[in-house]
């Protein structure tokens, strides 16, 4: 499951904010073939000073870029668990309790 960390200037309407991990989430499947159902996304805001980047349509008053900066992270595969998990109810048929032996010494009951 990768794990992918875009961070985003704060007030982004929420309609944006998805559009954006699903554009980077295609990206991951299209180009690295990443499973379309495994999508593991952490989107965070922060204040227009705390993200430091430059793009020459700063220039134009009228041109505000946003600044999306996605961080790829492939985590490592889980390994499969070995045997029922804690507490589960065993499937199928189970053996029968055997009776327990007789103590020697006991009288031995005969049916």
């Amino acid at each position: 499951m990768p794990l992918v960390r875009i961070s985003l200037v704060k007030g982004k309407p929420p309609a944006l904010r998805r559009s954006i991990g699903d554009a980077v989430h295609r990206a991951l499947v299209e180009t690295i073939d990443v499973p379309p159902l495994d999508r593991f996304q952490l989107l965070t805001e922060h204040e227009p000073g705390d993200l430091v980047y430059e793009h020459p349509a700063e220039e134009e008053p009228s041109a505000k870029p946003t600044p999306v900066m996605p961080t790829f992270a492939p985590l490592p595969a889980m390994p499969a668990p070995k045997g029922p998990a804690p507490g589960a109810k065993p499937k199928g048929k189970t053996k029968p309790k055997a009776k327990p032996k007789a103590k020697p010494g006991a009288p031995h009951s005969q049916h």
